[in-house]
């Protein structure tokens, strides 16, 4: 950004509040360490405010009014634009939608979960949310009615849906990071989900992924998508999925299995 001169032509998300090694607290989910990690991206960075900046993990313990409190004063401070979460249930997103109502503080505008054409049927790591499923419908709707924007990890469902990796390739895999994807997501639907994509894929001239990436993008979510790329052309490619139009009829045969 500095070479370029661009910084007002990037929206810059951040994370914080992590569990830090070696000893990995249980829980870093306080205004303290939201300020102090905040501070530190700002300074790796050599930003002067980040646009969006969100908890990557939650503390039920840790009570919302807090936690809305602080992200007002960053706000106000300048620090960071908007606020959000990440790996938050719904209910805990909704609580600190009203604290912030009740407080007349900024509402978390986003919450980043996993999203994707299949659906997840293990967490990859604890203490993670996933959006998809008929169990989380309830939840999506949420989500859709209260304009909070979904900010979709894994979109390629962790390599499942990459033309990287074959299914065959999936299912016997021992090792990370396919033997993840398999544990996550392999089932006889999110396979033939899979198998649906690739010929749609082919008919449509495009990648695997492509169409993955667009099936996300262009659900009733309206989410962002994010989706991990080995190299410059994996991100192009990725890229290039916000332009592929799928008709309803193609998303509704992607996802018409039983």
């Amino acid at each position: 950004m500095k070479a370029r001169g661009n910084r007002d032509q990037v929206v810059i998300v951040a994370k914080g509040c992590h569990p830090e090694p070696p000893e990995r607290p249980e829980s870093r989910v306080t205004p303290e360490a939201a300020e102090s990690d905040i501070a530190e991206t700002l300074e790796r960075m050599g930003a002067d405010r980040l646009d969006l900046w969100l908890f990557h993990r939650d503390d039920p313990e840790v009570g919302t009014d807090e936690l809305a409190d602080a992200m007002d004063r960053q706000i106000a401070a300048g620090r960071i634009g908007a606020w959000g979460v990440s790996n938050w249930t719904t209910a805990r997103i909704s609580a600190a939608a009203e604290t912030a109502a009740r407080h007349g503080w900024p509402a978390p505008a986003v919450n980043s979960a996993h999203f994707s054409l299949v659906d997840q049927l293990a967490p990859p790591w604890p203490g993670v949310e996933t959006l998809t499923g008929p169990a989380r419908a309830e939840d999506r709707e949420w989500h859709r009615r209260r304009g909070v924007r979904v900010l979709a990890w894994s979109a390629l469902a962790g390599g499942f849906l990459s033309p990287a990796f074959s299914l065959e390739e999936i299912a016997t895999a021992t090792g990370w990071p396919l033997a993840d994807a398999a544990r996550c997501y392999l089932s006889e639907a999110n396979a033939e989900r899979r198998r649906r994509a690739e010929e749609l894929a082919d008919r449509r001239g495009c990648s695997l992924s492509r169409v993955a990436v667009a099936w996300a993008l262009g659900h009733e979510l309206a989410p962002l998508a994010i989706a991990a790329a080995a190299d410059p052309g994996q991100a192009a490619d990725n890229a290039a999925a916000a332009d592929l139009f799928l008709t309803e009829a193609e998303r509704d045969w992607l996802t018409a299995v039983d």
